[in-house]
């Protein structure tokens, strides 16, 4: 069996996390149309929460607020077990005495308290480890021993890819386009890597003086486009930097720390180039909206944030318990119990890259396809909310959210205002608009100068 690091990842793959209580399984939902054994590879963008990276039994970490919760009742009963006697009562007046010593003694037997493990990690985070060179679905490849980190602290590991065994002899493994490729049982991408160059080399002829001399030209000037990407991209950089320090608020700041810093969330922007040209088109959108909202979104995700997901999908799980309780016998009523709601319930947050409310998203949809779905019921709600967990359909409702607003104002209003529009109304409103609008300005720049050099 190969190295771990340099194995392929496949759907039910182990891993494990640092502030969890017990192993779990990496998941994939929708193929990507790549099979191991016909098992689904994974790719470094099957991250998302609850959807590929799946809850660890319970969570030992302090940065969880349900951690600190459970902490905080432990400590209220060790202190309530323990009534002060009058002796005490007098030592703690002058020293701190028995009081102290059994507040430090249940704060020292905090870290053995569990709370319940939400593994929360930031819209558009990769996992770190992924095969270069090769690409599934236009995605790298996920390889053993990848790393992620949640935003309570905890680093979640692949530690097995999930491959079968097999008896030694080589398999085939297939995409969905009917081509097959062979593998042996645990294939690493060290091997397959060098597999697919050696076919390549063996397809390829050699050049003659005239395709030398072409192709020597060729990379000339691929190189000078490089090179020319690679300064506007720095120029963007820079533009990007100055308009985000005029604009955060320490509160942001801070909020915001740890999550994405510029450059991450601007590379999770251009990492989607596709999908934002894509909706551009769809819906005649400029482009450089799209990429404005986006990175604003991004870079201004915050720990928050998450929580708020959080409560939605428990308020989610607790109305679908509500609801097999409700169809079940007498019997299993008896057996299930009453459904204990959350103690916090919420219908709706904004979510995923574009931090869309599914209420939004309804709205946009109604008006775009002559839908009539309701913003108030809560199994379109959760319909919606959950499809924007999906990065390429987020990003398509972020160019249908910001064409349905431009319907709601004048005929020939600009982007600023149409961005305005997208975050709502009022000073904050407004304040978004004007950071949003010289975003616009240095993606335009940067968009025409990689269109100058012909593309990337």
């Amino acid at each position: 069996m190969a190295d771990l690091n340099d194995t392929y990842v496949v759907h039910t793959a182990a891993t494990a996390c640092s502030m969890g209580m017990r192993q779990s399984c990496a998941v994939l939902g929708n193929s990507h149309g790549v099979y191991l054994r016909q098992q689904p590879q994974m790719t470094v963008n099957d991250s998302l929460p609850m959807v590929n990276v799946m809850c660890f039994g319970g969570c030992y970490s302090m940065e969880n607020p349900s951690t600190q919760a459970a902490a905080a009742a432990m400590q209220a009963a060790v202190l309530a077990a323990c009534p002060d006697t009058f002796l005490d009562k007098v030592m703690n007046f002058f020293t701190g005495g028995k009081k102290k010593a059994k507040t430090q003694a249940a704060q020292e037997g905090v870290p053995r308290v569990v709370g319940v493990c939400t593994p929360t990690i930031p819209p558009g985070t990769k996992w770190d480890n992924g095969k270069d060179g090769v690409e599934t679905k236009g995605n790298s490849p996920l390889l053993g021993g990848a790393k992620i980190r949640c935003l309570f602290g905890g680093e979640i590991q692949i530690v097995d890819s999930g491959q079968v065994e097999g008896a030694g002899s080589a398999e085939s493994y297939e995409n969905e386009d009917g081509g097959e490729a062979e593998g042996a049982a645990g294939a690493s991408a060290a091997e397959s890597g060098a597999a697919g160059a050696a076919g390549t080399a063996a397809g390829s002829g050699t050049p003659g003086a005239v395709g030398i001399c072409t192709g020597a030209a060729a990379v000339a000037a691929s190189v000078a486009r490089e090179a020319g990407a690679a300064v506007a991209k720095e120029q963007l950089k820079a533009s990007l930097d100055t308009a985000v320090d005029g604009y955060i608020t320490p509160g942001q700041r801070i909020a915001t720390l740890p999550c994405m810093g510029n450059d991450e969330a601007l590379e999770v922007v251009l990492s989607h180039d596709a999908a934002i040209e894509a909706a551009s088109e769809k819906y005649n959108v400029d482009k450089e909206m799209i990429q404005s909202v986006l990175f604003q979104e991004l870079r201004f995700y915050n720990v928050g944030d998450p929580v708020a997901d959080s409560i939605v999908r428990q308020s989610q799980f607790y109305e679908h318990q509500l609801e097999a309780y409700e169809k079940a016998g007498f019997l299993e009523k008896m057996v299930r119990g009453v459904p204990v709601p959350p103690i916090v319930y919420r219908k709706d947050s904004s979510t995923g890259l574009g931090q869309i409310f599914a209420s939004t998203a309804i709205d946009a949809t109604n008006w775009y396809e002559k839908t009539n779905y309701d913003r108030n019921d809560k199994k379109d709600l959760e319909k919606f909310w959950n499809e924007l967990q999906d990065e390429d359909y987020n990003i398509d409702m972020v160019g249908r959210v910001l064409a349905y607003k431009r319907s709601t104002l004048p005929e020939g209003a600009d982007a600023k205002r149409i961005m305005k529009a997208y975050n709502g109304s009022g000073e904050l409103a407004e304040k978004y608009s004007n950071v949003t609008w010289q975003y616009y300005k240095a993606f335009e720049e940067y968009n025409s100068a990689l269109e100058k050099l012909g593309g990337q």
